[in-house]
């Protein structure tokens, strides 16, 4: 899935793809790929936080989401969410920092532009690609029929 934490549609559709997650125990990846500006840094506390511990990764995720729009625009309120989860928020500001983080995020986001994505969120099951919020059933059938197609 690749979506920004605040778009609206990202917002709508992340708590649908968590149900999926858990319903099918499917391989999942997240990245962030801001469409605006005020959040863009939050590519950053993405990368760290599932390089320094996936498992918490998804716990912050979770609250990103959860949290009202406005308070994403400010680093101070998302670092609070950093020690919510249950990291260490100095050894996280300094993987932020860390040049290495910069260049990564930056090739990051090049690397998801050069794909031709136009919305967010923007999901891949297989071979199939959904641009946009769908309905659950819509994801769910994807899933369905991939599950069907292993049986043979």
């Amino acid at each position: 899935m690749i979506g920004c934490y605040s778009c609206d549609y990202t917002r709508k559709t992340y708590p649908l793809i968590e149900q999926l997650r858990k319903e099918y125990n499917v391989n999942y990846t997240f990245m962030h790929f801001p469409v605006k500006p005020d959040t863009a840094y939050l590519s950053a506390y993405d990368y760290c936080a599932y390089s320094l511990d996936s498992n918490k990764f998804w716990g912050l995720n979770d609250q990103l989401f959860a949290s009202e729009l406005k308070q994403l625009d400010k680093p101070e309120f998302v670092n609070n969410l950093v020690e919510k989860a249950g990291y260490q928020l100095n050894e996280f500001l300094a993987c932020i920092q860390a040049p290495s983080t910069v260049e990564i995020t930056k090739k990051q986001y090049d690397s998801i532009a050069t794909t031709g994505i136009y919305g967010t969120p923007t999901i891949f099951i297989n071979e199939k690609v959904f641009v946009g919020p769908k309905p659950y059933r819509v994801y769910s059938r994807a899933l369905s029929h991939f599950w069907d197609w292993l049986k043979f």
